[in-house]
């Protein structure tokens, strides 16, 4: 029996800026292109994990997070597979 197996390659996390914040998206610059991603979101105002409004957008190496509400300094995480 053949499956396609996907392998994790990286965590990339990042601060979202207030520009960031204001479109309320953030894109991460990836060195490899990637064929999935996982995001989650830490709101650093309550410190609670954001699972809902997050829509992830694969463009080669590009990977752009948005979330419903974003504010700066929120952080940004993605598990991108391979």
């Amino acid at each position: 029996m053949h499956y396609d197996r996907y392998m994790p390659v990286e965590i990339h996390t990042k601060k979202a800026t207030g520009d960031e914040a204001s479109a309320d998206k953030v894109e991460f610059d990836l060195p490899y292109e990637v064929n999935g991603a996982i995001a989650q979101v830490i709101q650093t105002a309550d410190d609670e994990v954001d699972a809902t409004g997050l829509k992830v957008d694969i463009d080669g190496k590009k990977v752009t997070v948005e979330v419903d509400s974003l504010a700066e300094n929120d952080i940004v995480t993605i598990l991108a597979t391979k």
